[in-house]
């Protein structure tokens, strides 16, 4: 038996090492690159807890500069009519963020509070406790224009703060009119 191994090998040395070869390239390639990736991984991680340590935890909201152009129908809004809404939406978001159900649940219009949420304590248990469990970052972005306008606004987990890395974003469409929103 162990002769012919002896045999094989001589007469087809080459085409051993070839496959051989073949065999360690498709073994060690994908551990090289996965050691290259895991180590940009952990710098990345290092870095952003380097710069965590160094600014302390920061927990204001992510939001692009105020912006007066809707995104889907065009058109464009007053500057400063632009950042009451937002500031409006912000001080929702924050009350909403902080516990304090009740100012939240004022700022929603007439026609959402009855066909949503009658009471306050049905805001806090299908809204409130559901989106914020836990503090959220939110990132607010004009839609439509028309007779009122429309927001979308992301709600989005504060990874910095809470260490967890979670890929579950809310998505809203928030109508607002008459200094009221509609969910």
């Amino acid at each position: 038996m162990l002769h012919n191994v002896r045999r094989y090998y001589r007469q087809n040395k080459r085409r051993v090492w070839v496959v051989t070869g073949i065999i360690l390239a498709v073994i060690a390639v994908p551990q090289v690159f996965n050691a290259i990736y895991i180590d940009r991984v952990n710098r990345d991680i290092e870095f952003q807890t380097r710069i965590m340590d160094e600014e302390g935890p920061t927990a204001t909201p992510v939001q692009p500069p105020a912006e007066n152009v809707p995104i889907v129908s065009g058109g464009r809004m007053p500057e400063i009519q632009a950042q009451e809404e937002r500031h409006l939406i912000s001080s929702f978001i924050s009350y909403a963020n902080n516990g304090r159900i009740e100012e939240a649940y004022n700022l929603l219009s007439e026609e959402s509070k009855e066909i949503n949420f009658p009471t306050v304590q049905a805001f806090a248990n299908n809204y409130h406790s559901r989106i914020f469990s836990e503090y959220r970052l939110y990132d607010i972005q004009m839609w439509i224009m028309d007779v009122g306008t429309t927001y979308r606004v992301r709600f989005l987990p504060d990874i910095l703060s809470s260490r967890k890395c979670g890929r579950r974003n809310y998505y809203y469409r928030l109508h607002y009119s008459c200094k009221k929103f509609r969910w």
